[in-house]
């Protein structure tokens, strides 16, 4: 009996492992055809009650994916972009990079990343330098003004290091209205009426220049009505002013304008204004903050594609409104930018000498500039060169130094501000030692 009933339980155990065996193939497929439509749900409703353990792994590998790149290099994560078959040119700061590494990532795990060979040649032209020769600093790309900190200078076979034409860089001039006595004398005709209207009166009774002239004057002399701190607004751009709290009629105050990085935030902004309101009353100086219409300023696009700053055009116009409502002391204008305004701060400044006294940028990429948009004879602005010595963005000893010497080599002054252990971020302490610096410096001569 014994014998019997072990032989119906292997016979039992045999039929079982052989229907197991038959219909493994299709729970498999089954089991992947579940799998794919809770794949399609999520994608398509990635908040639908399908898919929990899908958003789950998604949101950890996600969130993986970010602190591997924050903890990655500038360079490490331009490799990245590249190796993908991406470009990086417009990926001025690291968080940007981040981004954009990122959406590398996703596109490798989804096959859909460029070949690798159509690669080569990108990365052989981004060994190209970029500053250009003489006195002028600029990337010939978006991309190369990155590769200033990670690769070696040198010159191509093809000069595309020359200076940008004076057509591009024209836009780049500040285009004040004349508000001085010297301006009021040299002004045309037409300049002379858009002062009157920008100052809330008429010209229409106004026949000859000389009555032009005396209305011009007139409002110039009224007194100025000191409002108090608020927003300039034009064409969807706007900037902030900030004065001190207690103005005395009648005293002339300096004026600095203050130019964030890329990538801006309405965030970042109001605690650049919060940090400067505090410098304002205590240097008793009038501050601008402005803000790019887009995420940096449109210097590239006036380089690259011969556009007209728009920018540079409101900066002009928050001046004059500044000038217009305030008592400017016109000898001292400067300029303070971070990054990709450390850049724009530099640019404004070279190439205005006779409005801007000083510059003063923290970890600039680079700098545009063309001698012929201003005289020879008009005073070279002072500049105040911040770089940290452990940026990991623009290489100190790649881009700080050649800057500098191309400064020094075009005529300018140039103050090595070098913080050891500073990295790409500005240091705390370096508007307040910035602005120190640039009031001890004696006035300029002329009034623009």
């Amino acid at each position: 009996p014994c014998t019997a009933q072990v032989a119906c339980l292997c016979l039992v155990m045999f039929r079982a492992r052989l229907l197991f065996a038959l219909l493994l193939p299709t729970l498999s497929a089954r089991s992947r055809d579940v799998g794919r439509f809770v794949s399609e749900v999520c994608i398509d409703d990635p908040s639908s009650d399908e898919c929990p353990l899908e958003n789950n792994l998604r949101a950890t590998a996600l969130q993986d994916d970010r602190d591997v790149l924050r903890s990655s290099s500038v360079k490490a994560l331009r490799e990245l972009i590249l190796d993908c078959g991406m470009s990086a040119q417009d990926c001025f700061e690291k968080p940007a990079l981040i981004a954009r590494a990122s959406e590398a990532l996703r596109k490798r795990r989804e096959g859909s990343c460029l070949p690798q060979r159509k690669l080569g040649a990108r990365r052989r032209s981004s060994r190209t330098s970029g500053f250009s020769n003489g006195s002028t600093s600029k990337p010939t790309s978006g991309r190369s003004s990155m590769r200033l900190s990670g690769t070696r200078s040198r010159r191509t076979t093809k000069n595309k290091n020359t200076p940008a034409s004076s057509s591009k860089l024209s836009t780049l001039r500040l285009p004040l209205l004349p508000q001085s006595e010297a301006a009021l004398g040299t002004a045309t005709t037409r300049r002379l009426r858009e002062l009157i209207v920008f100052y809330g009166s008429t010209h229409a009774d106004c026949s000859e220049k000389s009555e032009v002239l005396r209305r011009a004057r007139e409002l110039l002399g009224k007194t100025k009505p000191l409002p108090a701190p608020g927003p300039i607004r034009r064409q969807g751009r706007v900037a902030h002013v900030l004065r001190p709290k207690q103005v005395t009629p009648g005293q002339a105050l300096p004026l600095l304008l203050v130019f964030h990085g890329a990538g801006r935030t309405e965030q970042s902004v109001q605690h650049s204004v919060l940090q400067f309101s505090k410098l304002s009353s205590r240097s008793r100086i009038i501050i601008a903050v402005p803000m790019s219409l887009d995420s940096t300023w449109d210097l590239m696009s006036v380089v690259k594609q011969g556009r007209s700053s728009g920018d540079t055009a409101f900066v002009a116009h928050v001046i004059d409104c500044i000038r217009r409502d305030y008592n400017v002391d016109t000898r001292r204008i400067a300029a303070m930018g971070f990054s990709d305004g450390g850049s724009y701060a530099i640019t404004l400044a070279v190439n205005n000498p006779g409005v801007i006294q000083a510059a003063m940028p923290w970890s600039a990429g680079y700098f545009q500039h063309d001698p012929s948009l201003a005289p020879s004879s008009s005073p070279r602005p002072h500049i105040l060169h911040g770089h940290g010595m452990a940026d990991d963005h623009f290489d100190f000893h790649k881009v700080a130094i050649p800057m500098r010497q191309h400064l020094r080599n075009s005529g300018h002054e140039v103050k090595a501000h070098n913080v050891k252990a500073a990295g790409h971020g500005t240091p705390a302490e370096f508007p307040q030692d910035a602005i120190k610096w640039w009031l001890a410096l004696a006035p300029r001569r002329t009034d623009p």
